[in-house]
């Protein structure tokens, strides 16, 4: 079930008036006092529909929300071991809390898509590896902030990762695929978008154990260019990297 509360403005309009009345007679359910009353109606929204559907996988998508509130409202579903399925955070604004939020206490998300932009200050410096990124799915849309560090360290588990909007020289590329070949790394999709006119694919895989092919057939497309095969060492897994509009790695891919 998929409810937008802009959508449908009507029918959330009386809701919302019936749980302010039963949050009222119920001493157990607490708003926040630095939240707006629409965010604290959302919360008692979902408050009602855990208890009506026994706890369900929720997705939440946040576009142009304050960072109090969406940072408050995932430590408000964490608090309550609700399970967070996806996570999609849209923002026009520098979200730089918001980022760096999820990255330390979203991990457990099954699909993350942080569209939120961030300043030009923000860092986010090498902390603990546990708990684990268990993410199926993580994109960012502007990653000018990613390291190789956070690539290696952090984001080498997730099953299918998209960074956009990268700053090359924040990027050692070749070690983040020599990291896939040495560790049975989970990964079997990746999407990288890098701009620099002396970034090349053959430059990249300089020093990394690959198989130069001329030939190789990604979701039903040849590709009559340069590619690069890589096996993972403990695990036998075969990858396929290449550079088409984004420089890609995939084990999906035919010879």
């Amino acid at each position: 079930m998929k409810l937008d509360v802009k959508t449908h403005k009507d029918l959330f309009k009386s809701l919302f008036t019936f749980l302010r009345v039963s949050t009222v007679t119920n001493s157990t359910v607490t708003t926040s006092t630095s939240w707006t009353r629409f965010e604290n109606d959302v919360k008692l929204f979902l408050l009602f529909l855990m208890d009506v559907f026994h706890n369900p996988p929720v997705s939440l998508k946040f576009k142009d929300r304050r960072d109090v509130f969406v940072t408050g409202f995932i430590e408000f579903m964490n608090s309550q071991n609700l399970k967070i399925q996806k996570l999609e955070i849209h923002s026009k604004n520098g979200d730089d809390e918001v980022v760096e939020y999820v990255m330390d206490h979203a991990r457990h998300v099954s699909e993350v898509h942080l569209g939120c932009l961030t300043t030009s200050r923000f860092e986010y410096p090498n902390r603990s590896l546990i708990p684990k990124f268990k993410m199926e799915i993580l994109r960012i849309d502007h990653s000018k902030w990613v390291t190789t560090w956070h690539m290696t360290n952090l984001f080498i588990n997730c099953k299918r990762l998209v960074l956009l909007d990268c700053t090359s020289s924040n990027l050692q590329l070749n070690l983040f695929f020599k990291k896939w070949i040495t560790t049975p790394s989970r990964l079997q999709y990746a999407e990288l978008q890098c701009y620099s006119p002396s970034l090349s694919l053959a430059g990249i895989m300089t020093g990394v154990p690959a198989i130069r092919l001329q030939r190789a057939v990604v979701d039903e497309r040849v590709l009559n260019h340069a590619s690069y095969l890589i096996t993972q060492q403990k695990t036998g897994v075969k990858a396929l990297v290449y550079w088409h509009r984004f420089i890609t790695l995939t084990t999906d891919f035919e010879l």
